[in-house]
């Protein structure tokens, strides 16, 4: 029962960690680009991980995922339009 609760307090700690820099390298990608690529980077990566879970992991999608993930696909596109739109009037 000890080493159950060691492990889960390293497991906690690790993941905190991780998160903080995470954190940390995202505030320091969003210091160099704008804020609509860092976001378009993000909408990416989770169409990345989506797919990835998926084939790599052979996770089953539920309804409800079947319908969110195209949603996610769709968002990268419109976020590109959406940047060039908006970076030549400036």
């Amino acid at each position: 029962m000890q080493h159950e609760g060691l492990l889960l307090l390293l497991l906690t700690f690790n993941n905190s960690i991780r998160k903080y820099y995470s954190v940390q390298v995202s505030y320091m990608i969003l210091q160099r680009v704008s804020p609509v690529t860092h976001s378009i980077g993000n909408c990416l990566k989770r169409v990345i991980v989506i797919i990835a879970s998926v084939i790599f992991f052979q996770n089953p999608m539920g309804r409800q995922n079947q319908i969110g993930a195209p949603h996610n696909g769709l968002r990268l596109p419109l976020s590109l339009h959406h940047q060039l739109l908006f970076s030549s009037t400036g």
